[in-house]
């Protein structure tokens, strides 16, 4: 459910008319209004006590606003002893009045039993009418209501219908509710993309389950497209308001590599959500400490977090900790709660768990050895494709254990396993052609098996067929014997070995991958050096090792092996596995680039455009990149189009630029896309198009880039290139503020202090003009300092407001400077200075700041904070009057007619006075009339 409901609302705000204090002749509207204004201080001292006291002088007319904000009076102490009762009689009677905030309110108070006996009906009754009159809360309420059947019928359609209402105003609870409604088909029909639209809706109001659950479309691809980095974006901001399915969701994340791969940050995650009782968080973590991935290896702590897990019933973690009690990991060893967890997992089909236990009773460990019960489990696991228990029921077939011996039946169930990359169902099914066992006799299909085998070195293991075939029983698990077979070659064992790498006709296994790598390398093949360095770098099917994996790319790259050449430079330019030296990197690079590899001519490139590991050359730089680009690699293009953009190691050359960045950004390089919606938004190097600028944003904004992002959002704001749209612009102002954007931060939260495309709301619009202002926006110090001097959005905090606009002022804008002189002028949050204070308007004066010029002019005209200066006050005043203010107008005149600070000149005082008149100012249209009767005479 939603936040605890409070029975809460802020004191209700009308227009107020100027009432002095004779206010005992004032009617109910007055009385209100004068209460109002003691609440805020409007005009007079600020004092609870003096509003309560009018609240009630209203309320005894029957003003039904007035004797709601007399119920907050109550239920808060302010102005009467605090009382409960008291605050639900005056909801109450309000709410009989009509007034909606009083419904909500009184609702409340039956909801919780507030100052009043518990009621979910009347409860309901009074959310439904408040709601009925469009408050916001009230209709998310009587949604939940209507939800879970509380005071009413439970009805999916009604529920659904409030939570829409209170959604399309903006409410981000009840956003993520009928996101819930659309994705489960609950009271609407079933709607993956509108129930996408709803979460995205509330969560970017920060609402933290929305978060999670627009970050699991993106990672299914359900209402939207797949998109795993804008999922990562989501999960982000979700596990950081601490929702520990987010946490853990991150964490896999981290661990895959679905995002930058993070062994440590993923152990981090998994231990946030872990703590808050996430099951396969805590089997994750149990992973990583046992792998030594992100944590130091403890295989203790693991066991002790398969615990936990497994007491969840996660059946992972439950097959886990029975290989912990098998094997003797982290505890003793004890083949008994080894099977007793086993068993637990098994029984929830989990397949790795039944043929464990299988095994368990094929050799009588922690329980009797009992062949009939050993098959019955082999077989669960098995009927799931399970190759390990193929592969074992595939030899009680053969030797008979359980079961009448049947070699064609064992035969099915090793192939089934082989075809998967088990290696030894591989080698006996190889045994079976050879023999004849269960097929006919192939020797070629034979070899095909033994050739599967990986270059295990089979010779010896077999003895020929005259002397007669032998099985060998060793602790009860077979081993079928076979021919003697001469270890695989290198490059085959690199070939199997790349199967099992990329899943590639076998179940992918980095560990397997790895052994046959390691095989291959030690007899020197190069591309098997170069992917053990691989594997190593990037903690595939071992823990990562930098110092390893720069070993195996030195040994592929000394055999000029132009992969490992340049992974090799990487590991130098990055001080990976070795020290970082950017000579040497370059070195590398260069000889892989000399073979042609992509790659290693774009790092040329970029080292020559840099200046490491070479003298900055440009020209080698353009050079380099040219090649690159040549073998159509798009990041080349883009760097080779900024080199012609800037004249960088080439003439200038607008058109080429473009051209560049035209054939990357058409490859689908997202700063390619970027840069040519540059080009075609002012015209450089292409015929200004905007429509074609808008196109190439919104290629890189999809794909996340925030430059793209913003601009995008700007063309939607001012309609060019695209149809004006100001939902759209506020949405791609908060895409790239979520990146951390300063100028998009300002601008959402601009949409959100003026209701531009978003739903007014001055606090998020302080919230986003905080995150700006923290990057030194300038412009947005200023806007959250005049909320935090007025106290809209946020508190009110002079002190706050003054330090945010001397930092903007200190940049130089001319606002904050005013607004600073303001601040001195009044001892606002500041010491008060009237020296400060005109020395801060001079300075936005200075910039041309109208408001400012005028408050300059008659600091001159009356000598605060500086002497008097009738010439300057008359010279800023004129400024000021150019620029259209009245009041400036007004003063000219004043001066040309009395001769201060100017020579006296009744035409030039008559030419100010009409200027002014000619804007409605009173009193220069009387002086007009005076002046032209006074020239009559």
């Amino acid at each position: 459910m939603k936040k605890f409901l409070l029975v809460i609302m802020l004191f209700v705000l009308i227009c107020r008319p100027a009432y002095a204090e004779e206010a005992p002749a004032m009617d109910a509207e007055a009385q209100y209004a004068l209460g109002i204004r003691y609440v805020n201080g409007d005009g007079v001292e600020q004092s609870y006590e003096r509003a309560a006291e009018w609240f009630a002088l209203a309320a005894e007319s029957g003003h039904a606003k007035a004797i709601y904000n007399l119920g907050i009076c109550y239920l808060y102490g302010l102005g009467f002893p605090q009382s409960d009762q008291q605050a639900a009689e005056c909801f109450e009677r309000s709410a009989h009045l009509g007034d909606a905030y009083a419904q909500y309110n009184w609702g409340a108070c039956l909801y919780l039993g507030t100052g009043t006996q518990e009621d979910l009906n009347q409860a309901a009754y009074w959310f439904e009418k408040a709601a009925e009159q469009g408050h916001v809360s009230a209709q998310y309420y009587i949604g939940y209501f209507y939800d879970e059947g509380i005071g009413v019928e439970q009805s999916d359609e009604k529920a659904a219908k409030w939570y829409m209402a209170a959604a399309e105003q903006g409410d981000d609870e009840a956003q993520f509710m009928i996101g819930v409604f659309y994705s489960e088909g609950r009271g609407v029909s079933k709607n993956d993309e509108l129930a996408a639209y709803w979460y995205e809706q509330a969560a970017m109001q920060g609402n933290a389950k929305a978060q999670y659950n627009i970050a699991i479309c993106y990672d299914e691809g359900r209402g939207v497209a797949q998109n795993r980095a804008r999922a990562a974006e989501w999960l982000e901001l979700a596990a950081a308001q601490g929702v520990a399915r987010a946490q853990y969701s991150l964490g896999v994340y981290c661990y895959e590599g679905y995002i930058k791969q993070d062994f440590e940050r993923a152990a981090q995650l998994f231990e946030a959500a872990a703590n808050q009782g996430i099951a396969r968080a805590q089997f994750n973590l149990g992973v990583c400490y046992s792998k030594g991935h992100g944590v130091e290896q403890d295989r203790k702590k693991a066991a002790e977090l398969y615990l936990l897990a497994a007491e969840q019933g996660l059946s992972d973690a439950q097959c886990a900790l029975g290989n912990a009690y098998y094997h003797g990991k982290g505890v003793e060893i004890n083949k008994e709660e080894a099977v007793k967890w086993y068993r637990l997992a098994a029984e929830q089909g989990y397949a790795e768990a039944q043929e464990c236990l299988g095994i368990c009773y094929h050799n009588g460990h922690g329980v009797h050895k009992d062949y009939q019960e050993a098959l019955k489990w082999y077989r669960l696991a098995a009927e799931q494709n399970y190759p390990d228990a193929q592969k074992s029921l595939g030899n009680c077939y053969y030797n008979g254990d359980g079961v009448t011996q049947d070699f064609a039946e064992a035969v099915k169930w090793y192939r089934l396993a082989a075809e998967q990359g088990n290696t030894e169902a591989q080698y006996n099914l190889g045994t079976c052609y050879y023999y004849g066992r269960g097929v006919q006799e192939d020797k070629e299909q034979a070899t095909y098996w033994f050739m599967q085998v990986s270059g295990e070195d089979t010779a010896g293991k077999m003895k020929l067929e005259e002397n007669g075939a032998e099985t060998n029983r060793h602790q009860d698990e077979v081993t079928i014997v076979s021919l003697s077979l001469s270890p695989q070659s290198p490059d085959a064992q690199k070939k199997q070995a790349d199967r099992y790498y990329y899943g590639d006709g076998l179940e992918q296994d980095y560990e397997k991958a790895i052994h046959l790598y390691r095989q291959a390398a030690e007899q020197g093949q190069a591309e098997a050096q170069y992917m053990l360095g691989v594997c190593f770098f990037e903690g595939h099917g071992a823990d990562v090792d930098y110092d390893k994996s720069a070993q195996w790319f030195t040994k592929a790259a000394e055999q000029n092996y132009a992969k490992a050449q340049y992974q090799l430079g990487m590991c130098y330019y990055n001080g990976k596995g070795v020290k970082q030296n950017y000579e040497t990197a370059v070195e590398w690079f260069e000889k892989a680039a000399k073979q042609n590899l992509t790659d290693a001519l774009y790092a040329m490139g970029y080292c020559f455009s840099k200046g490491l590991g070479v003298n900055q050359d440009n020209a080698q730089a353009a050079k380099w990149f040219e090649q690159a680009a040549a073998q159509t690699d798009a990041g080349a293009k883009n760097a080779l189009g900024l080199k012609y953009y800037f004249g960088d190691g080439v003439e200038q050359d607008f058109v080429k630029a473009a051209q560049w960045f035209y054939s990357a950004a058409a490859q689908g390089d997202t700063r390619a896309q970027y840069n040519l919606a540059v080009c075609y938004s002012h015209g450089i190097g292409v015929e200004r198009d905007l429509v074609k600028a808008a196109h190439w944003y919104e290629q890189a904004a999809l794909k996340g880039d925030a430059d793209a992002q913003y601009n995008l959002g700007a063309y939607y704001m001012q309609g060019k290139g695209v149809n004006q749209d100001l939902e759209k612009a506020a949405y791609w102002f908060e895409q790239a503020a979520l990146q951390g954007d300063a100028k998009a931060q300002y601008n959402i939260g601009l949409c959100f202090c003026f209701g531009d495309g978003a739903p007014q709301n001055d606090a998020k619009a302080a919230y986003w003009f905080n995150l700006a202002a923290e990057q030194g926006h300038a412009e947005a110090m200023v806007n959250l300092g005049v909320y935090a001097f007025s106290g809209k959005g946020i508190p009110q905090d002079y002190e706050r407001a003054a330090q945010l606009f001397k930092a903007a002022a200190e940049l130089g804008d001319d606002l904050a400077q005013y607004y600073l002189g303001i601040c001195y002028a009044d001892g606002l949050g500041v010491q008060q200075s009237a020296e400060e204070s005109a020395g801060w308007y001079k300075a936005a004066a200075e910039q041309g700041y109208l408001d400012a010029q005028v408050r300059l002019a008659y600091c001159y005209a009356h000598g605060i904070g500086v002497e008097p200066d009738s010439a300057l006050s008359v010279y800023w005043f004129e400024k000021a009057a150019q620029q259209g203010d009245v009041d400036a107008q007004y003063m000219m005149g004043v001066s040309y007619l009395y001769g201060e600070g100017v020579e006296q000149n009744i035409q030039m005082a008559l030419e100010w006075f009409k200027r002014a008149a000619e804007q409605g100012d009173t009193e220069a249209m009387a002086m007009v009339e005076a002046l032209l009767e006074a020239l009559k005479s």
